[in-house]
């Protein structure tokens, strides 16, 4: 693992314990903050030299499968991904903090209920609302009933810290469908005449994402009744329908890839991440590009624009010798699809939704615009492909929007 010129975590590690750090991958590693791309071009790594650093993780295991000295293995790791992210306002946990040592409640003081309250808002130090509810923090409790206790009081109560996180929306909602088949018993949560008659769930429809996290959770609590023999099944459902995941078209706009020259005195870093731009061009030139159908007429252009960057340089730079590179190769990045129109780039847009941009080259085509390409992918914020139904509603009716809807499936 000790690469720290690739790893966070290994280069805080060496800096603390003031141990050498080899650059592997040349340029692409400032010495001062790890690259964790696995897109730099190994150096100093002997026969993996040349190879970017994510092919050579096939390369090095094949080695050393050949050469009889390891042999691959794939480490799968479970995360709780539902109860790791604590929601803001859920069932709270039934436990009780004693000297730093967490105690189940006892079945007699169950159920453990949230208070009332007109408005919750984040607890201190980034703990959840309930922190600020000391009333209910610190509610007596019985100790003599907590199992474990070491030397429990026999008598009187004593107050102690009920815990302030709470369980998720999965936690009550996994085996609900229970209560369903009994729901008038004060005695216990459903009855094993009534689960026996009604047994599982026929069918359950539910959006492919939501619904997987749903079923693990439903699932468990399902087996961990049965085997507390409380119900006669094993498997909450019998059959499950996934009706599809909402797609949504992202919009990229393409990257004329360049570098630095060979430049002296130290300023090839200061180039690279303060001052050199960034050069967007129209996604007709880029596909000609990486084709290498590029025509005299738009290499022309593109020539143009990259004299004027060396120029600028030059000024700033008046005793240096300044040269660029040209990678010929293109880069996508991906914009808010609210920025583009028509596949249309709206330029002024991108600078002002992204300020990094402000300062970069724009090579319009032939129709003086910046055309992207588009993807159809998951509707999600994090790929800015997201359709407010708000806009379309305005834009178009709320009748189209609901016949949309209809028609989805």
């Amino acid at each position: 693992m000790a690469v720290p010129c690739g790893d966070e975590r290994d280069l805080k590690f060496a800096k603390h314990f003031n141990i050498p750090v080899t650059n592997i991958i040349g340029k692409h590693f400032n010495g001062e903050e790890a690259n964790p791309t696995k897109d730099a071009i190994l150096e100093n790594s002997g026969f993996l030299d040349g190879l970017v650093m994510r092919e050579a993780m096939e390369t090095a295991i094949q080695a050393l499968e050949d050469n009889g000295i390891g042999k691959r293995k794939v480490n799968y790791k479970m995360r709780d991904a539902a109860f790791s992210r604590q929601r803001y306002w859920g069932e709270p946990f039934p436990i009780k903090w004693i000297n730093g040592i967490a105690y189940p409640l006892d079945e007699s003081e169950l159920p453990l209920k949230l208070p009332e309250v007109e408005k919750y808002t984040p607890g201190p130090d980034g703990q959840g609302p309930l922190a600020n509810i000391q009333d209910w923090v610190r509610q007596s409790v019985n100790l003599s009933t907590i199992a474990g206790t070491r030397n429990p009081p026999l008598e009187g109560r004593e107050a102690g810290a009920l815990e302030t996180n709470t369980m998720p929306g999965y936690a009550g909602s996994s085996w609900y469908f229970l209560r369903y088949m009994d729901p008038h018993n004060d005695k216990e949560f459903c009855s094993r005449a009534a689960s026996d008659y009604w047994n599982q769930v026929d069918l359950y429809i539910g959006g492919t994402e939501h619904a997987v996290g749903h079923l693990l959770y439903s699932r468990m609590w399902t087996k961990v009744l049965f085997d507390l023999n409380l119900i006669g099944f094993d498997e909450p459902y019998k059959r499950l329908v996934n009706q599809g995941m909402i797609q949504g078209v992202s919009q990229f706009v393409h990257q004329y890839l360049l570098s630095p020259g060979p430049v002296t005195d130290g300023i090839e870093k200061y180039l690279e991440s303060n001052y050199f731009p960034q050069v967007f061009i129209s996604k007709t030139w880029a596909d000609d590009l990486q084709e290498g159908k590029l025509s005299n007429e738009r290499k022309a252009v593109i020539d143009s624009e990259l004299e004027k960057i060396k120029s600028d340089l030059q000024k700033k730079y008046p005793n240096k010798k300044i040269s660029l590179q040209n990678t010929l190769k293109v880069g996508a990045v991906r914009v808010d699809i609210r920025i583009v129109n028509n596949s249309v780039l709206d330029v002024e847009g991108l600078k002002s939704w992204r300020g990094e941009y402000k300062d970069s080259i724009f090579i319009n085509d032939e129709e003086g615009e910046i055309k992207c390409s588009s993807e159809v992918e998951k509707m999600s914020k994090s790929k800015w492909n997201v359709v407010n139904p708000d806009e379309i509603i305005e834009k178009y009716g709320a009748d189209t929007f609901r016949m949309y809807e209809m028609f989805l499936g």
